[in-house]
């Protein structure tokens, strides 16, 4: 909101002019008539505007994230608070006076930058990463575009100071924004718009912006986003883009050699496994002193490969969860391990199992435990491995990765984020989106007659289109619900289990500690007390567990326990037919 000069904030902010507009903000010079006039950096925001995020329900908000931190890449916060303007609702940080202008306001004028200037610009920033990703911050920032960085002129080289942390959220937390403005959408990692943000995605975001600097664009650019926001309608726009090979090779310059470029390619790779994981090693690969080795996709038209499950303990490694695995024995590795009789009542192994539930809950990590348990070929299958960039690849594709499974019975296939590859087509869907959903469900009909089995994993089962859920295709819904109280016990035996700890820890006590923690939550707490007690040069004790316990949240709130319930009613009622016992209602099968 641009503020008229003269206009006076909380009886001691004098604004003297506006200097530029963001999505969710306005800077301006101002006055601290408390200190002697001296200029301040005023950012002034409409805490009512749609695409004002700062107030996501994460307990740290925007002034206290700047107030925790410490670093000549972060500006410095003097002061915050509430003001009400003409009948809006405001809020306003001031920060000491930075002498230069947005980013995005040079940009405006030169539309990218020398590749020598933009790659300085990444390393000082990615200085600023390494402080906020340190064990005493633990900060994440998600969305490092070109409004979050303010240009200090005053030193001898322009200096990149960050000054928009509206995004930005603790590690290991689940409270993730659910808005942000269209121009923001390209600077996200992919996992964030799946509730999910790591270290690794402010890499991307980083390797973004620089992507920005010197091409001129965002990676990936949509031409014509501000009509598509509608926010749901970017991300699948922009996840289309992405799923093509990054454009690199559009502008040359001594300093765009294959270097650079790997650079750029793997800190910008949409697939996490392949991404540089570090602020640290991304800058240790734009100043040349680390090699870059690029994951290698498989080739275009070739199916994904089958391979042998890894070696691993199998569901031994597996607290909870007992009635899956129940069920997963009893109907899938029994039937393999004995056949004939099998045969004689007339029954083959199950088409496919769909495990649905809150993040976090082991959904994906209980189906590669048993792919080690059973010990027979596995494909892993996300959305990315079926992108092709010709007309109709990815029904190829699809098609060879059932044929490939078949060729290696007996075999799991394994589908995560499972809604990302066959949508509701009752939805508004591209025509070539609805032929790949067709094709599944092609596919998938009769596979086990091959001894194939189909293990799908989601967080949104309510976006699967419900012709896949029919008998035949995935045979078994089961809901994964956050651990009880007896499978909490067991993941702190487990994760505790061949680490240096003291006699007497209470595992119970810590298991009724963490209610609502799902399982992955657990394991952070475990980890984050053995880096306490490392540092500490002692063991881990139950004082560092419990101390650790009372600073983490639960990834997943009351409220979206309850809308997961809901939808597992839902799913019950779906026409399943009778239950053998003759229940009305069918218990979760999970922890």
């Amino acid at each position: 909101m641009k503020l008229e000069q003269g206009t006076v904030i909380n009886r001691r902010y004098r604004v003297k002019a506006h200097l530029s507009q963001t999505a969710r903000g306005s800077f301006h010079q101002a006055e601290d008539r408390d200190q002697d006039n001296a200029l301040v950096l005023l950012k002034v925001c409409d805490t009512t505007a749609d695409t004002f995020p700062s107030e996501h329900g994460s307990a740290w908000k925007e002034p206290e994230m700047f107030s925790r931190v410490a670093h000549s890449q972060i500006a410095v916060l003097r002061d915050s608070g509430r003001w009400e303007h003409r009948g809006r609702a405001l809020s306003f940080l001031v920060f000491d006076w930075i002498s230069g202008e947005h980013l995005s306001g040079l940009l405006d004028r030169k539309a990218d930058l020398e590749v020598g200037h933009a790659v300085t610009i990444a390393l000082q920033l990615l200085d600023g990463l390494e402080y906020l990703h340190s064990d005493e911050i633990r900060l994440l920032v998600l969305n490092l575009h070109p409004s979050c960085v303010w240009l200090d002129y005053s030193t001898d080289q322009p200096k990149p100071v960050v000054v928009d942390l509206g995004l930005a959220v603790p590690a290991g937390t689940a409270d993730m924004p659910e808005r942000w403005h269209w121009s923001e959408s390209f600077y996200l990692a992919p996992e964030v718009y799946n509730g999910l943000a790591l270290p690794q995605s402010d890499v991307f975001s980083l390797a973004a912006l620089l992507y920005r600097l010197v091409y001129g664009l965002p990676p990936w650019f949509v031409n014509d986003a501000p009509e598509l926001f509608q926010q749901r309608k970017l991300i699948s726009a922009i996840g289309k883009q992405r799923a093509r090979r990054l454009e690199l090779d559009s502008y040359t310059h001594p300093l765009l050699d294959e270097h650079f470029k790997k650079v750029l390619r793997k800190s910008l790779a949409v697939d996490m496994e392949a991404r540089t994981r570090t602020a640290q090693e991304f800058r240790e690969s734009l100043r040349r002193d680390r090699e870059v080795k690029l994951h290698e996709p498989a080739r275009e038209g070739r199916p994904m490969p089958a391979r042998r499950a890894e070696s691993g303990g199998g569901f031994s490694d597996v607290a909870g969860m007992e009635e899956l695995k129940t069920l997963l024995r009893r109907d899938v590795i029994d039937a393999l391990a004995d056949r004939e009789r099998y045969q004689e009542y007339g029954l083959t192994i199950p088409n496919g199992v769909l495990l649905y539930g809150p993040p976090g809950c082991g959904k994906t990590f209980i189906a590669h435990k048993f792919a080690e348990e059973i010990g027979c070929a596995v494909i892993n299958v996300t959305r990315s491995d079926i992108a092709s960039i010709y007309v109709d690849g990815s029904v190829q594709k699809i098609r060879e990765l059932f044929d490939a499974a078949k060729e290696a019975s007996p075999a799991v296939l394994f589908f995560d984020e499972f809604e990302s590859l066959v949508p509701d087509r009752g939805t508004d869907m591209h025509q070539s989106s609805r032929t790949e959903v067709n094709e599944f469900l092609t596919n998938l009909q009769g596979l086990s007659e091959y001894e194939v089995f189909v293990i799908a994993a989601t967080n949104k089962p309510s976006l699967i289109d419900s012709a896949v859920l029919r008998s035949g295709r995935i045979d078994k819904l089961v809901f994964v619900p956050p651990p009880d109280v007896e499978a909490r016990l067991a993941m702190f035996h487990l994760h505790l289990s061949n680490r240096p700890t003291e006699v007497g820890i209470n595992e119970h006590q810590l298991a009724a500690l963490t209610i609502n923690f799902v399982a992955s939550d657990i394991k952070l707490i475990v980890d984050e007390s053995a880096r306490v007690a490392l540092r500490e040069k002692t063991r881990i004790s139950q004082t560092i567990l419990e101390r650790v316990i009372a600073l983490q949240r639960p990834s997943i709130s009351v409220d979206m326990i309850r809308e997961y319930e809901r939808q597992r009613q839902e799913f019950e009622n779906y026409g399943r037919g009778v239950d053998p016992e003759g229940e009305t209602e069918r218990k979760p099968i999970g922890f």
